[in-house]
């Protein structure tokens, strides 16, 4: 009688490790590895999300946490007025989504195109605050079958201390199933992050 041998873990978590969206995660970990230097810090996100299909009923959410590496935020201006900057985020982030009756776990890696700004005693109100404006790319392994997705996502945040900040985000989500279709999720995200 011929034994099958027991997958590992890492095979069981990854599957193929030549598929391209697992080599595309991959790398981003790795060019993620090389610009965590000491200019930058890392963010803690924890947060939860809801997805909706467009073309039928079908509603999920659940859980996201997130690793980024951020440089410092602009310093607040010692006059009236903004300061702002520019910055590209590595991200790590995963999560589960969950409908009732089953829950599929994703994980993934991605890249923020942000602008920081610092604004000083703006607006009718006078307002003092510190806030970022982002676009992100995200990809993704989602489920029992790795099925491979993408994500854009557009959000903001906004700090309430020093390193606290509350934000949220909305996404399309496009997944790969099985028979090589891609089907379309509307998320939105509502989270709070920590500098770590």
């Amino acid at each position: 009688m011929q034994r099958v041998a027991k997958q590992s873990f890492v095979d069981e978590a990854w599957g193929d490790a030549h598929h391209p969206v697992v080599r595309l995660i991959l790398g981003i970990i790795l060019a993620t590895t090389s610009v965590a230097h000491a200019d930058r810090f890392t963010t803690f996100t924890v947060g939860a999300s809801y997805a909706a299909d467009p073309s039928s009923s079908h509603e999920s959410g659940g859980p996201v946490v997130e690793l980024a590496w951020e440089h410092a935020p602009p310093v607040m201006p010692a006059a009236p007025g903004y300061n702002t900057a520019g910055a590209l985020v590595p991200e790590l982030i995963g999560g589960a989504l969950a409908d009732g009756r089953r829950a599929q776990f994703f994980l993934g890696a991605g890249l923020r195109v942000e602008l920081d700004i610092a604004q000083r005693e703006q607006g009718l109100m006078k307002v003092s605050a510190k806030c970022a404006l982002y676009a992100a790319g995200r990809a993704l392994v989602i489920g029992k079958d790795r099925d491979p997705a993408v994500e854009l996502a557009l959000g903001d945040y906004f700090y309430v201390a020093r390193s606290i900040r509350l934000g949220g985000e909305v996404a399309v989500m496009m997944r790969r199933d099985a028979q090589d279709s891609w089907s379309p999720k509307l998320v939105a995200t509502g989270f709070v992050g920590f500098a770590l």
